[in-house]
């Protein structure tokens, strides 16, 4: 896996973590840049909106669990 792929599954995980914890209404783009460590130019190289980084989470989020139960 490239160092761009790592660090885009980084943000969606640490984003699914976030969006489960304080909703997507409570989320804010500088929540999402401060728990990944990663700057907003960073997080914009790898998604257009919050919109886009949510979606992304919420299909990981529900991978996660679909493991779980298969």
């Amino acid at each position: 896996m490239k160092k761009g792929d790592r660090t885009r599954e980084h943000i969606i995980m640490k984003s699914a973590e976030i969006f489960n914890q304080r909703g997507y209404a409570g989320t804010s783009l500088n929540d999402i840049i401060a728990d990944t460590g990663i700057k907003k130019g960073g997080i914009y190289r790898h998604f257009a909106s919050k919109d886009e980084i949510a979606l992304e989470a919420y299909n990981y989020a529900a991978r996660m669990v679909s493991s779980k139960f298969s």
